[in-house]
């Protein structure tokens, strides 16, 4: 089972065009999901982390891990409405048992224009500059040339011409957001573009092999239902690369656990990745903390092969709010 699940997805690794991970949390990676939620924050900083560990039960996991810090600059310089700020993204990437990894870094910029007398309607732009390096590691590989009757020789030679020392490579990415705040309803609604410069990304020197764009729309409200204080959070992104098609929707109920105070909540809820899988979520957010699980139930061609497929996600994320600004809630920002 395990070798015909790591050579299906060698195939595809190798043969097809890439694509870039994505998180189940898509809502805890902010600066991977629109470089224009860059400073879109209330405070002065805010720190979020992911990990997501996939497939694990079928003998070759994939780990993908990131976490970004960004923040307001010249607060006291432009409008309390504007915001403009500047981040950086760190993630990191592996599959197929730790033989293929890459690393990414990324700086992001943006800056939010209030478009009412209020304030409360803003619309930003973002763009952000990434640097990605790579690995492979043939010794952690099996293929078929290298089978016998014995088993697998991996002293044979493999009989692909794929390059130890793969090129590191520039990129750009770019969004766009608009975002309404109001007491009782709040959303936001926004594009974003990644690979835009359409890197080369060939483990064979094909210099015609390059990484496709991905598009990326999402959005998400923040309801608030009563006077105790809780709300109904819901999200979606719904994101296209290379001909594939990934959209996720979902909700959250978030009970407020204080009483007269905003700051520490739990969230129950659920998304549904569509024709692919379904995962439940649950939160607790305590002061400027937050902390989320995600367990994906695969539903359709994973689970095929393995019914006891699954891959979870956790999600750390720290804002420093102040007694004058509003939480900014996950998986709504």
């Amino acid at each position: 089972m395990k070798f015909l699940f790591v050579t299906v997805n060698l195939f595809i690794l190798f043969a097809a065009k890439a694509q870039d991970p994505r998180f189940s949390q898509f809502f805890m990676s902010p600066l991977s999901l629109n470089p224009a939620l860059t400073a879109n924050i209330d405070g002065d900083i805010r720190f979020s982390s992911i990990y997501r560990n996939q497939w694990r039960q079928l003998g070759s996991s994939y780990n993908t891990a990131a976490v970004s810090l960004d923040g307001r600059l010249m607060k006291n310089v432009i409008s309390e409405s504007n915001r403009f700020g500047a981040g950086l993204f760190l993630m990191y990437d592996e599959s197929f048992g730790a033989a293929y990894k890459i690393n990414h870094a990324a700086f992001s910029t943006a800056y939010h224009q209030a478009i009412n007398y209020e304030g409360t309607s803003t619309i930003g732009v973002g763009i952000q500059a990434v640097y990605a390096s790579r690995r492979i590691n043939l010794n952690k590989l099996t293929f078929s040339n290298q089978f016998t009757t014995g088993g697998f020789d991996l002293d044979l030679p493999s009989g692909e011409n794929f390059q130890n020392d793969l090129k590191p490579f520039v990129d750009v990415n770019a969004g766009i957001l608009f975002n309404h705040r109001s007491d009782n309803l709040s959303f936001y609604l926004g594009g974003a573009g990644y690979n835009l410069s359409s890197p080369v990304q060939s483990l064979t020197g094909d210099q015609s092999s390059r990484i496709p764009a991905r598009y990326i729309i999402h959005g998400g409200l923040a309801l608030s239902l009563n006077e105790e204080g809780n709300t109904l959070l819901g999200s979606f992104s719904a994101m296209q690369q290379a001909g594939v098609n990934d959209f996720n929707l979902g909700a959250a109920y978030g009970i407020n656990l204080s009483g007269s105070s905003a700051n520490n909540y739990l969230y129950l809820g659920g998304f549904f990745r569509f024709l692919k899988s379904a995962y439940p979520y649950v939160a607790l957010r305590i002061a400027d903390f937050q902390f989320g699980l995600t367990y994906d139930v695969e539903l359709f061609d994973i689970a095929k092969i393995n019914r006891n497929t699954g891959s979870f996600e956790l999600s750390l994320s720290y804002s420093n709010t102040s007694s004058r600004e509003e939480i900014r809630s996950v998986p709504w920002y």
